[in-house]
């Protein structure tokens, strides 16, 4: 995992609107592939008339099962890693407002009720593109930002080593090979 590294208001620079988007679209086509077995198992069961009444409205229990997913995708990887594929590849974090990773209430919040007002008629994204904290609905709702790390793409996926390792000093013998005494 990366460095789960504190920030402060100070230095912070919040990741932009269409940088958020773009993330946002990646994540879209990753969790639909993550979803693929699933969707593949109910569209074989409604061949034989299995999960195709509506269950919610008009949504079936395979409409319900893979927005489940999608939320469990986003969920894992927010809390687990502090970012999901699409914001770690355009090397974004979200973190609290105190700097500090997301408790997981806070990301399960998120990541369901939070994504869900944001998607109502993109409306919770279109207030990023204004606040000058480049904040969703979501992010209001959690006190969560979603910062840029300036660092390397490189440096996101690797974690940093605790310190650096010296190579052992070797030197050339200087008059020739010195016999050992073994």
């Amino acid at each position: 995992m990366g460095c789960r590294c504190m920030y402060t208001q100070g230095n912070a620079v919040y990741a932009g609107f269409w940088r958020r988007g773009c993330a946002l679209v990646i994540d879209w086509l990753l969790s639909g592939i993550f979803c693929l077995p699933l969707t593949a198992l109910f569209w074989a069961l409604a061949l034989y008339g299995i999960g195709s009444n509506p269950v919610f409205f008009s949504y079936t229990g395979a409409d319900l099962a893979r927005a489940a997913a999608r939320a469990a995708y986003f969920f894992c990887f927010t809390l687990g890693m502090g970012a999901t594929p699409g914001k770690r590849l355009l090397r974004m974090r979200v973190v609290s407002v105190t700097g500090a990773p997301l408790h997981w209430w806070d990301c399960l919040y998120r990541e369901t009720v939070g994504r869900f007002l944001n998607g109502l008629l993109f409306l919770g994204y279109l207030f990023a593109a204004a606040d000058p904290e480049k904040r969703t609905f979501a992010d209001r709702l959690c006190d969560s930002r979603v910062i840029f790390l300036s660092a390397p793409a490189s440096r996101i996926f690797v974690p940093a080593a605790s310190a650096p390792v010296a190579a052992p000093e070797t030197t050339a013998p200087e008059n020739g090979p010195k016999s050992s005494s073994f």
